[in-house]
């Protein structure tokens, strides 16, 4: 599986979006990419019954950097908004995943430029969820639990 994630998702240069499509299922790239910080970031469910969003209910944090206006192939099939969150009045999709023609799967997610975000717990499972989605794990139907103690991320 292929996961990635924020500063991993893109290039300046259009002629590499291609590449990027073709692994991910999409990408922030090109001349007219766009992001934001965003304030109190309310994450909305895409795809309530997908896998990587078991147990993950709408939630909000107090900021992130998203990456939108997403690159995303051209009619793909199987694949899937996970998440979206307001920005500039629009649902953005910010996250996505995507069964690809190869068997492969890969998962895609804008944010995670803040590292005090991992402190909530819908974010942790969001990312971990996607993990094991793409490695063709099973995901809890409940959402998988995930157990991070606090001091292991603490910055020193």
């Amino acid at each position: 599986g292929l996961v990635v994630y924020h500063w991993g998702m893109g290039a300046k240069k259009v002629e590499h979006v291609g590449p990027f499509l073709k692994f991910f299922g999409g990408c922030h790239g090109g001349p007219d990419r766009k992001y934001t910080v965003v304030k109190e970031a309310k994450f909305q469910v895409a795809s309530p019954k997908h896998p990587v969003m078991a147990g993950i209910k709408p939630f909000e944090i107090p900021f992130e950097e998203f990456y939108y206006k997403l690159k995303v192939p051209k009619a793909p099939k199987n694949w899937r908004a996970l998440v979206q969150v307001p920005i500039e009045g629009n649902a953005e999709t910010v996250g996505w995943a995507w069964e690809r023609s190869d068997g492969g799967r890969s998962v895609g997610y804008s944010g995670l430029h803040f590292h005090v975000n991992w402190r909530h717990r819908q974010y942790q499972r969001l990312i971990a969820q996607a993990v094991l989605w793409t490695l063709k794990l099973p995901v809890p139907k409940d959402g998988f639990k995930v157990k991070l103690d606090p001091k292991a991320l603490e910055l020193k």
